[in-house]
């Protein structure tokens, strides 16, 4: 048993004390182990609920516990649609389960097992499911799917490789004895009869069952069915799992994959050891400790901190607290030149790179760093160049930390020193295009495990790291610098195109998706305001579209920022969440002279909080949906802003 293994046998079967917890968390994130770190933290943080030290340790890494489950959940897929894996990644939320086998031996779930465990999956509960409805109509369904011809190709597999049938018919039809002795049991006989007996075929027993799935639920509306396809990404899995079961709990580590062939990593040990072998070499630099030096050496201008903006007093009755805190502060920025400069990046949690600058002679800057575990690699990258770094401790992709924080750097770093390029993580065709309009020259990296470079000279500001805050928070000329480098050049006569109202459609996002839908598409329609999609539209039709617009609506997200390509006195709209927002949409409308209001929106569990004492958190409160307010919305629109049916 290793290292790893010791301390997954550890937590699962012992509780630690608090500070146990606290101190197995902080050891294995000095190491780098971050994934394990948090899983520790969050393990204790459910067996302590109410230990402040723990809840504070994860409010600062941006976690969350699990909630206490209590309906039942049944995993209803047929066989190899990933409902064992499933069955594991519900065992990481605490719940106690079984998949196909009841305990004691008992060969088959029965009916004693349903009642007994907090979730049951596969075959014996696809069998009933109907039955299951309406013993408990409250329970929460997931339908596991996956592609016809692959699961069927995999079910007859299993089937030749578990008794030896060879083909459809010999397993429906009985045409061969086999040793293993389930299949003589009646029940193993009438549930496989019933999926797949009435069936010409496996993919023809698949397509069947599929639609009686779907045709029983159809009319089923205060049903809790998820539908889950086996093929989505990991992070997507956990994140609508965790949604449909009603806890903000995401649980950090790849999402389970059982009963994969072994012989698939047979034919692939050399690399995989290889691989292991590497990481395991990388993290002894992970440990090694360096001496930390300041900064100051190595500043070559500091620019004043900008005027703060002048912000309106707005009317609203309940004004929100993002709103009522939006006058911080703006601070100066320091301009680093590091020449002969190692940086090294950890890109092995993809939303959470850590980067460590050193100077030339391997000292660390810990200021202008991000991360606990600084290292330097034997093997390292020479950049011949001059190279400003842009990037900050946000590394998902984000229009608004894009577009009012990470470009405005650029012009930072120009008032000191003219650059060979730049280094940013994101590779998309968002950034493919603002990388044309910005005749920017991106330094290539390979973002995959640990890698250092050698820059003959880094150029970086002190806003990507220890005196950072939110983007817009600090707007000064250079947000107006990006916007008109922006947009110049595109040549569009925009003047006498026909103005929009438009609602920006957030429907496909994963986070704060409209609870009355139906009411506000009926408000939307009695005002003639279209919807659109902006992750439909190149950079270049989105900043037309804003352009010409002269009414926004929008719930709190990233797609506001293209507010600040609007004209001046456009009527901007944002339905603000009550539990988690920032100031962000607001500042960059009144700095880019826009007739802004808010509309605050509810939640369907929580009322709306004293604001005086309320704080922002966004590991626990910024995916959850709002109820907009309807009437509030429509008197905005009809005797605020003087909208009417004919206007």
């Amino acid at each position: 048993m290793d290292f790893l293994e010791k301390i997954e046998h550890e937590l699962k079967n012992n509780i630690l004390k608090p500070n146990e917890y606290m101190n197995l968390a902080k050891k294995l994130g000095d190491l780098g182990l971050c994934d394990l770190s948090n899983k520790v933290l969050q393990t204790g943080s459910f067996t302590y609920r109410n230990n402040l030290g723990l809840t504070n340790l994860l409010n600062e890494r941006g976690l969350a516990i699990p909630q206490e489950i209590k309906k039942k959940v049944f995993v209803i897929g047929l066989s190899r649609t990933g409902t064992n894996s499933l069955s594991t990644a519900l065992r990481e939320y605490s719940l106690s389960g079984a998949h196909w086998n009841g305990p004691n031996g008992k060969p088959i779930l029965d009916w004693e097992e349903i009642e007994h465990f907090q979730f049951v999956s596969d075959t014996p509960v696809s069998f009933i499911f109907e039955t299951l409805y309406y013993a408990y109509p409250d329970a929460y369904f997931i339908y596991t799917t996956r592609e016809v011809s692959s699961w069927a190709k995999s079910l007859e597999n299993h089937f030749e490789w578990s008794n030896g049938f060879q083909g459809f018919k010999e397993l429906v039809f009985r045409t061969k004895s086999t040793p293993n002795k389930i299949i003589n049991i009646p029940l193993w006989a009438v549930i496989h009869r019933n999926l797949y007996a009435n069936a010409s075929s496996w993919e023809d027993a698949y397509n069947k069952f599929d639609r009686r799935v779907k045709k029983f639920f159809s009319n089923k509306k205060d049903a809790n069915l998820l539908m889950l396809d086996v093929g989505l990404p990991d992070e997507e899995k956990w994140i609508r799992l965790s949604e449909f079961l009603g806890t903000p709990f995401t649980p950090l580590k790849p999402f389970p994959r059982k009963n994969i062939k072994l012989q698939k990593f047979d034919k692939n040990l050399d690399l995989i050891h290889k691989i292991l072998g590497h990481s395991v070499e990388e993290l002894k630099y992970l440990s090694e400790k360096f001496t930390s030096i300041p900064v100051k050496n190595y500043i070559s201008k500091t620019i004043e901190k900008p005027n703060d903006l002048i912000l309106p007093t707005l009317d609203e009755e309940n004004i929100h607290y993002a709103i009522s805190r939006a006058s911080g502060k703006n601070k100066e920025l320091n301009i680093l030149k590091i020449p002969n400069a190692y940086i090294s990046f950890d890109f092995t949690k993809k939303y959470s790179y850590k980067f460590y600058i050193f100077n030339e002679n391997k000292e660390y800057l810990d200021r202008c760093s991000h991360g606990e575990s600084p290292f330097i690699l034997d093997e390292v990258q020479k950049v011949d160049k001059s190279i400003g770094f842009i990037e900050d401790k946000f590394s998902n992709f984000n229009v608004c930390h894009l577009l009012t924080d990470k470009l405005s750097r650029i012009f930072q770093i120009e008032e000191v020193i003219k650059t060979d390029g730049y280094i940013l993580y994101h590779n998309n065709s968002y950034i493919d295009q603002i990388k044309k309009l910005l005749a920017l020259n991106i330094l290539d990296i390979t973002q995959k495990g640990y890698v250092t470079l050698k820059i003959k000279e880094l150029i970086c500001s002190s806003s990507s790291t220890y005196s950072f805050i939110h983007p817009a928070q600090n707007l000064d000329s250079h947000f107006n610098k990006l916007k008109a480098r922006i947009t110049r050049g595109l040549g569009q006569n925009i003047d006498n195109k026909i103005p929009r109202k438009f609602f920006i459609d957030r429907s496909g996002a994963n986070s704060r998706n409209i609870v009355n839908i139906v009411q506000l598409n009926d408000l939307l329609d009695k005002y003639k305001i279209e919807k659109v999609k902006l992750e439909s539209l190149s950079l270049l039709e989105q900043i037309e579209l804003f352009s010409c617009a002269e009414l926004v609506i929008g719930v709190h997200g990233a797609g506001l920022t293209n507010v600040m390509f609007c004209k001046s006195d456009t009527n901007v709209i944002e339905i603000l969440p009550a539990l988690c927002a920032t100031p962000a949409f607001y500042k960059i409308s009144i700095a880019s002279n826009l007739n802004y209001r808010f509309i605050l929106a509810r939640d369907e569990e929580y009322e709306v909080p004293d604001y005086q004492s309320w704080k922002h958190n966004p590991g626990k409160y910024n995916r959850r949906n709002v109820l907009i307010n309807i009437d509030e919305l429509d008197t905005t629109l009809s005797q605020k802003l003087n909208y009417g049916r004919s206007r």
